[in-house]
């Protein structure tokens, strides 16, 4: 579903110090994969996704998940980055 050019683009966003919830929410868009389709490869709820991309809620089997569809390591895609924790 994901390759290896996503993993590169969020490196090099993050290099560039791009806000990292930017790029969560950027990531559906750069990849063309909706939250519907993230929801039914991970089994989690739409809104949950919706949630974690956008650092309303903090779950770490949730972000596993999440970053495991997008073949990127959960501690560059979910590091604490001063989004409230639910």
């Amino acid at each position: 579903m994901i390759d290896m050019r996503t993993r590169l683009a969020v490196k090099c966003l993050r290099d560039l110090r791009y806000p990292l919830a930017n790029i969560r929410r950027a990531l559906p868009k750069l990849t063309g994969t909706s939250q519907t389709e993230i929801s039914k490869h991970t089994g989690l709820s739409r809104a949950t996704v919706g949630h974690h991309l956008e650092g309303i809620r903090r779950n770490p089997a949730a972000q596993k998940k999440i970053s495991d569809i997008f073949k990127v390591p959960v501690k560059e895609l979910f590091k604490n980055d001063g989004s409230p924790k639910k």
